[in-house]
């Protein structure tokens, strides 16, 4: 695929095993990569990014190109794209799976992590990457309060939450309900 991205073979190894078959939600699209893997192996897919601007130095919608990406891969009638914050969607979102590829910083990874307790497995990119110490300590602080991690390749781990029934019953359904 010729999208740029940051992952690993391992990595998309990984990806594709939790995403087959199941529900997914993603928070942090940029221009498509992770959709599209996701896309080719997920039962249904909501891709949720602001697409503002990329890179932080010049920022240039990513929104175009992203939607181009989906065509391009074939995977548009697959994926709902939402362009908005992850922060505000992820509380109506049902899925089987959560994947995280957001901004490396602590306050984004932390309120998006907290936004989803009703998604059983998160998978969040960039966990102990050195420019990514704020996703570090969020994913580490969830874990310790919510979850067990599963497994990890490269910079990419995948985390099992401990339901909390009130947390739970709050939800609403959202399109993946």
């Amino acid at each position: 695929m010729a999208i740029p991205n940051a992952f690993t073979a391992a990595e998309l190894e990984l990806l594709r095993q939790v995403a087959a078959g199941a529900r997914v939600v993603e928070a942090g699209a940029l221009l498509g990569f992770s959709t599209v893997t996701i896309a080719e192996v997920a039962r249904e897919v909501v891709s949720i990014d602001p697409h503002q601007g990329y890179p932080a130095a010049a920022p240039r919608s990513t929104w175009e190109q992203f939607s181009a990406n989906l065509r391009e891969y074939g995977v548009v009638d697959r994926v709902t794209a939402i362009r908005g914050s992850a922060e505000d969607w992820l509380p109506a979102m049902r899925a089987d799976l959560a994947f995280f590829d957001l901004t490396g910083e602590y306050d984004v990874t932390a309120a998006c992590l907290n936004r989803a307790p009703h998604v059983p497995r998160v998978a969040m990119h960039d966990y102990q990457r050195a420019d990514c110490a704020g996703a570090t300590r969020a994913v580490e602080e969830f874990i310790s309060r919510r979850g067990r991690a599963v497994t990890r390749a490269g910079t990419l781990i995948v985390i099992d939450q401990v339901p909390i029934e009130s947390e739970v019953s709050g939800c609403g359904a959202g399109p993946l309900g």
